[in-house]
């Protein structure tokens, strides 16, 4: 027993000088920074995790600009290209369809197409642009598609302008602002997401806003 203890010792000591030369290898100036630079340059301009307080106000920010373009400068765009603000007809109050189209979740049968049309006195076609229409109100206008979609292209343009600009040549303080600036727009996608326009990858989305943070 006495014998295999410095043996221990002298693996386990072995097995850390070699995690700390491949951990030097890995973490090698010459691939992650540009020339000229040194980690320790990094220390006063690196991301903290307490920065995170600023990123959740500067989100809180992000979110109030988008709603500021989107309401006074997108949508106004939108319109003038043609792009309608409503869904158009709604379709007459029904109790019954409306009980139905809740219970369904706007997926019906032809038996039950069918089923609704003798009880209301209706043909199947009446039932079935009742639906249609139903089903319209409850989808995102093309507007508000429009918005959306105008909001991230110019957040990821000026974004990407940015970063290119910070992260070029030299470190400097900049970078904090661009890291502030990319953790506080997946914090407002992470509530944002909520009401936005809703896609069949939601929760895949989420955990990818999750993650990045």
């Amino acid at each position: 027993m006495t014998g295999i203890a410095p043996k221990v010792s002298l693996i386990m000591s072995q097995s850390v000088s070699y995690l700390k030369a491949l951990s030097q290898v890995f973490w090698s100036e010459k691939v992650w920074i540009p020339p000229n630079t040194t980690w320790a340059q990094y220390e006063d301009n690196y991301r903290h995790f307490n920065d995170i307080y600023y990123s959740l106000i500067t989100a809180v920010l992000l979110i109030g600009v988008r709603l500021t373009l989107e309401r006074y400068i997108y949508a106004p765009i939108g319109i003038y290209l043609g792009l309608r603000p409503n869904h158009g007809k709604s379709p007459p109050h029904n109790p019954l369809l409306d009980t139905a189209f809740r219970a369904s979740k706007a997926k019906f049968s032809h038996k039950q197409i069918q089923g609704l049309a003798k009880q209301l006195d209706w043909s199947e076609r009446q039932v079935q642009r009742w639906v249609r229409l139903k089903s319209a109100q409850n989808r995102p206008t093309v507007l508000s598609k429009f918005t959306e979609s105008a909001w991230r292209c110019n957040f990821y343009f000026v974004s990407f302008v940015y970063g290119v600009y910070v992260l070029w040549d030299t470190i400097s303080s900049g970078e904090w602002f661009y890291y502030n600036f990319e953790t506080a727009f997946y914090l407002a996608l992470l509530f944002s997401q909520f009401f936005d326009v809703q896609r069949k990858d939601f929760w895949a989305m989420f955990v990818h806003h999750v993650v990045t943070l």
